[in-house]
């Protein structure tokens, strides 16, 4: 997201989203992780566990984790298959995060 005069958080910001698409790229060269995943598939990824760990806090703590090796799991090149749609660009994730940050979602 992008805040007026946060030069820091926006620096910091684009500075994971650097680190993401790196690591996105050694992974897929490594053969591990399935040549179609983005950074912003990661984003969005990260962004859904912090939903499951809201949600699931008081009731089961740690639920998030059995989520995320789901998750992870799916992502592994091994499993790959023809996905239905395209990838959100950078711009589609940022545009959705501040829709749902301006939903009224606990959170958001």
């Amino acid at each position: 997201m992008h805040l007026p005069k946060a030069n820091r958080l926006e620096e910091a910001r684009s500075s994971a989203y650097d680190l993401s698409c790196r690591i996105v790229a050694r992974a897929q060269q490594q053969g591990t992780l399935r040549d179609d995943v983005t950074a912003e598939d990661i984003a969005i990824l990260i962004w859904a566990n912090t939903r499951i760990i809201q949600a699931t806090r008081s009731v089961a703590p740690r639920a998030w984790q059995r989520h995320l090796g789901l998750m992870l799991d799916a992502f592994r090149a091994e499993r790959a298959s023809s996905l239905p749609e395209p990838p959100m660009c950078p711009a589609e994730v940022c545009q959705a995060m501040l829709t749902l940050g301006d939903s009224g979602f606990p959170g958001g």
